[in-house]
């Protein structure tokens, strides 16, 4: 990949060298976060999930960023599904060659979450419960909290349970998937996405997820479509998060 000379609000004009995929790692947490703050900043729903929410996706790392804990540890992220970040490298306008990390998602594959080993045992049960102890994180209230879990949960049976689309099928769930806002436009959430939708393909599996209308349109314009819509009402805010898949095209046989 090599671009030409783009606009980015924070460096100027930038020509996009290549984009780079690959694990996340713990001490990326404090970017992450921040990441997923920007990303939703302007959601319709971002009174709902932020800025300090973290019961929706429940994982280490999102609360060891807010807790800003998570800077000079570098063991992989405390999670036991599938945490991806997008690094751009690119130079600026006098040719200087940088990189930085512009997006990241997360996904739980079909085989489902892997076993932790004891150093997450340790982070996950102990310290980071220590952290957040002194430095408390504030929570969505639990009846919230339960509210959108139904809703999930509600989607995800209506799209594999039992008269569902995707019967039976084996997925990868993506949770979030978010670029930030600076460097939006440059092919970094597509070529996050094609991680998983390669691997749903190699795998005979679908990828699915829940969005919102940000995202709706960027989904289906990349083959998504949906399988289960609800929507609720919670805090004033019409919290409407349609489940939608992807799944590999079927090599039409010829005729000979």
């Amino acid at each position: 990949m090599n671009m030409s000379f783009k606009d980015n609000n924070e460096y100027g004009k930038i020509r996009v060298k290549d984009i780079i995929i690959s694990p996340a790692t713990l001490k990326d947490a404090p970017i992450m976060s921040r990441l997923y703050l920007l990303a939703f900043e302007h959601s319709p729903i971002r009174s709902i999930f932020l800025p300090q929410y973290t019961g929706m996706f429940g994982e280490t790392y999102l609360r060891a960023a807010q807790t800003n804990k998570a800077k000079g540890l570098k063991r992989d992220i405390v999670s036991t599904d599938v945490v991806l970040k997008a690094t751009v490298q690119f130079e600026d306008e006098n040719g200087k060659l940088l990189q930085a990390v512009a997006g990241f998602a997360h996904c739980t594959p079909p085989c489902g979450p892997r076993k932790r080993t004891l150093w997450e045992w340790i982070l996950s049960t102990i310290v980071f419960p220590i952290y957040n102890f002194f430095s408390p994180i504030e929570e969505a209230p639990v009846e919230r909290h339960r509210e959108i879990q139904e809703i999930f949960q509600y989607q995800l049976n209506a799209t594999f349970g039992l008269g569902g689309e995707a019967y039976n099928r084996r997925y990868w769930h993506l949770h979030i998937l978010c670029v930030d806002p600076d460097w939006q436009g440059f092919g970094i959430g597509k070529k996050l996405l094609k991680w998983f939708c390669d691997k749903a393909a190699e795998s005979d599996s679908v990828v699915y997820l829940e969005t919102s209308s940000m995202g709706y349109p960027i989904y289906l314009a990349k083959g998504f479509r949906v399988t289960s819509s609800f929507s609720k009402v919670i805090d004033g805010v019409d919290l409407c998060v349609p489940g939608m898949i992807w799944e590999p095209k079927v090599p039409q046989s010829s005729n000979t």
